[in-house]
């Protein structure tokens, strides 16, 4: 997890290398530490996304759906910048990163759609 306010505690940079290492022992080693299990390995890995943000918690309604509006709420893993329209259904099928950056085919009025929005 790349997020610096995880409270895992387990923050990991952005396009950082590290190693992964795993012991297993008996079922009864935790008990008595036994010790006698076996070490993997390091397995190296790189916390790389390929994108510049992504999101820690997807969006999600947090308000009744109503004909005059909706709230949503998300969180991105990193400050950054965010989009957001409402499309009809037909529309949405159509619907990518570069509409949705432009607001190409959200409905007409302006609360249908925000950002660019500093995040």
């Amino acid at each position: 997890d790349d997020d610096p306010t995880d409270p895992t505690g387990c923050f990991m940079g952005h396009l950082q290398s590290y190693f992964i290492y795993v012991y297993v022992e008996g079922a009864g080693g935790t008990a008595t530490n036994a010790n006698d299990g076996t070490m993997s390995g390091g397995v190296p890995f790189s916390v790389v996304t390929g994108r510049s943000n992504t999101f820690y918690n997807l969006p999600a309604f947090n308000s009744p759906l109503t004909e005059s509006g909706v709230t949503l709420s998300f969180t991105p893993r990193r400050p950054g910048w965010g989009w957001a329209m409402i499309v009809t259904e037909a529309q949405g099928m159509l619907t990518t990163k570069a509409t949705t950056y432009s607001h190409q085919q959200a409905l007409g009025v302006p609360l249908c759609r925000h950002g660019p929005k500093q995040l």
